[in-house]
């Protein structure tokens, strides 16, 4: 009787480019900052700038200026927290087996590698996570990488283990890739628990 094959199916991770980030982060500031110039400015209860407003003759809206400037820094935190969080999302599934890895992109996209025909193989593991929100942070690195070249092109995804079934499986596969491709390298990372 033989055994049956390993498989796992995993989330398929996609991070937004940190520049992408980064000037969403820019963006937010630039508002906070550009409130602050529409008004007036005091120290030790002494007129240091008048504001936008007062010089375009707009007083009126002087209000609901602070109003702005206080909505925006209510709103810091959860607006931060939203960025961070949209960084990285599910994509799609990868499954790995004995012979190959399949990749489902946002449900359009289908790829099929064959294990023993790929260059560079590597696996960066960093075991499973507890929970699906854990993982989901802008760190590089904190999740599990795979990279590979086929067809003279390198192919680089990020996936998620979520179960130590899923970790154990794992482990399985790379003994079971090294004997089917010499080029095949993994190294571990210490996970956050």
């Amino acid at each position: 009787m033989s055994a049956e094959p390993i498989t796992i199916q995993c989330e398929l991770l996609y991070r937004k480019k940190q520049s992408v980030v980064k000037s969403q982060l820019l963006i937010y500031s630039f508002a906070f900052i550009a409130s602050r110039f529409l008004t007036p400015s005091f120290y030790k209860h002494e007129l240091i700038y008048e504001g936008l407003l007062t010089q375009c003759g707009l007083e009126d809206y002087t209000p609901s200026a602070y109003a702005l400037q206080l909505g925006i820094l209510i709103l810091t935190v959860p607006t931060l927290h939203t960025i961070l969080a949209h960084s990285l999302k599910t994509k799609g599934t990868i499954t790995f087996s004995e012979n190959y890895i399949n990749i489902e992109w946002w449900r359009k996209f289908k790829f099929r590698f064959e294990v023993q025909h790929l260059k560079n193989f590597h696996v960066q593991f960093n075991y499973f996570k507890r929970n699906d929100i854990e993982p989901r942070t802008m760190v590089l690195g904190n999740n599990n990488m795979l990279s590979f070249k086929r067809y003279n092109k390198s192919f680089k995804y990020e996936f998620l283990l979520q179960t130590m079934e899923e970790d154990e499986k794992m482990r399985a596969l790379f003994e079971i890739w090294e004997s089917k491709n010499n080029s095949f390298k993994y190294h571990t990372v210490l996970a956050d628990f």
